[in-house]
């Protein structure tokens, strides 16, 4: 008979894990072909000044999410983060479907690429609901345990 190995295991620390797994795959897509991350972002419908500096800012704030959902001490404070860049996105995105823009961009990366702009809404909300869900049994836990960083 196999003998299990106890680990300690939350909703919080899976919820990080899934966010961490989420930010390092899109972090990682874009590193490893920075051409195409950067033909992605100039098909955007935001001008190309806006597109210069997303090169930059979107995968250093991936890495921060990363750091900050890994880091315990720092757990809280990456799933407000992760809250609000997945916030962000998704207002994007809400907007596209809504027809704000003159034009529909493309979903050109990772394994979305196949889905709609609805679709990619809803597994958005889902990773919303995660950050959520994290960071409220984050606070339980540690209500429970006493540890108040």
């Amino acid at each position: 008979m196999l003998k299990w190995i106890a680990l300690r295991l939350s909703v919080s620390s899976v919820s990080s894990a899934i966010l961490i797994l989420l930010f390092v795959y899109t972090v990682l897509s874009k590193l490893a072909d920075l051409n195409f991350f950067r033909y992605q972002l100039d098909n955007q419908v935001f001008p190309a000044e806006i597109s210069a500096v997303l090169f930059y800012l979107l995968p250093l704030s991936q890495i921060m999410a990363i750091i900050l959902l890994y880091i315990e001490r720092y757990r809280k404070l990456g799933f407000i983060y992760s809250f609000g860049l997945l916030s962000i996105f998704t207002f994007y995105i809400l907007l596209i479907i809504r027809g704000y823009f003159d034009h529909i961009p493309c979903i050109c990366g990772g394994v979305i690429t196949t889905i709609s702009w609805k679709a990619h809404f809803v597994f958005n909300l889902f990773f919303l609901g995660i950050a959520i869900l994290g960071f409220v049994y984050l606070i339980k836990e540690r209500r429970s345990s006493k540890q108040y960083y």
